[in-house]
């Protein structure tokens, strides 16, 4: 029978060169056709059909589809399918986070995040977003997520009083966006890189209205996605935000924030900052999990010295 797979079309760089099916407008009696050089190749072979949305990763790394009811990925430029979610009902939809890191899709009336990270032990890994228990039978549709990765807009359809459903709007958070003040107190951060590493280095994730620090699982704390042990955490008000990430703070601003210690042997491998040059910033951004398990991300930015001489 008829099945759908998955096919890309590479586009010459010059789109206004006719190719031999026709012109490029078409005709009053043929559709209009591709320009000369366009080659089309097909990417799956599959035993099931690939059904709904395709979706390309914003870094065009990556394919996102459906098969056999789940959401699969494949490289542009060919190579096997990956499958990456093995959720306990059909999968639909799929939609890409900026950062490529993850995939959404709707399942179980719900919206569910999945890793999608290569070489992480979490891949594939699928967390639920969404409560399946409000509007029962009234599946999220429509997904879209913000460039900044931090909210998902979505459809339902909701009676709207007198028996008439329409789509209406909602959205929900997927992570929180935060400040980190590295070494709090120091402006700018010079981060000295010596033979040793040794000793710690001090990160705040700052508190504000929006962002109760006591409700963070330090167990779940990394830095850039590499997770290792957090020295000595407390809680207290240490720095206010600047202006924009990466800007100095302000000093204390009533909000407890939460102290973090780093070993700097580890921030050096974790961020490979060995290979980099003298003078280049960085940008550090701290994950963590709220107990409800919201994602938090805090950033802030450090300048790279190299302590004796000879670096290059």
């Amino acid at each position: 029978g008829t099945r759908n797979e998955v096919y890309i079309a590479d586009i010459p760089e010059d789109i206004t060169v006719a190719g031999p099916d026709g012109p490029l407008q078409g005709t009053e009696t043929t559709f209009p056709m591709p320009p000369a050089g366009t080659v089309q190749r097909r990417l799956t072979h599959s035993d099931s059909n690939c059904g709904g949305i395709i979706r390309c990763s914003l870094d065009g790394k990556w394919i996102a589809f459906t098969r056999g009811g789940q959401v699969w990925i494949v490289s542009p430029l060919g190579g096997d399918p990956i499958q990456v979610t093995t959720l306990a009902s059909s999968a639909s939809k799929p939609w890409w986070d900026p950062s490529g890191a993850y995939l959404y899709c709707i399942s179980d009336n719900s919206i569910w995040m999945t890793n999608v990270i290569e070489g992480d032990p979490a891949f594939g890994e699928s967390v639920r977003i969404t409560d399946p228990t409000l509007y029962p039978g009234i599946p999220p549709d429509a997904l879209c997520v913000s460039p900044d990765g931090q909210w998902i807009a979505f459809n339902r359809k909701l009676d709207r009083g007198d028996g008439v459903t329409l789509n209406q709007v909602f959205i929900v958070a997927i992570r929180k966006l935060a400040i980190l003040d590295i070494k709090p107190g120091d402006c700018p951060n010079q981060f000295t890189v010596n033979k040793q590493n040794k000793g710690k280095i001090p990160m705040a994730i700052l508190g504000s209205p929006e962002l109760d620090v006591a409700d963070i699982d330090v167990a779940s704390i990394n830095i850039n996605g590499v997770a290792f042990p957090v020295k000595s955490p407390s809680v207290a008000d240490v720095s206010g935000p600047g202006e924009s990430v990466c800007d100095c703070g302000t000093g204390p601003d009533g909000y407890p924030d939460l102290v973090l210690h780093f070993s700097q042997e580890d921030v050096v491998e974790a961020l490979g900052l060995e290979a980099l040059s003298e003078d280049a910033e960085v940008e550090v951004t701290v994950f963590a999990n709220q107990n409800d398990g919201l994602e938090v991300q805090a950033t802030d930015c450090i300048t790279i010295h190299f302590a004796g001489k000879g670096h290059e």
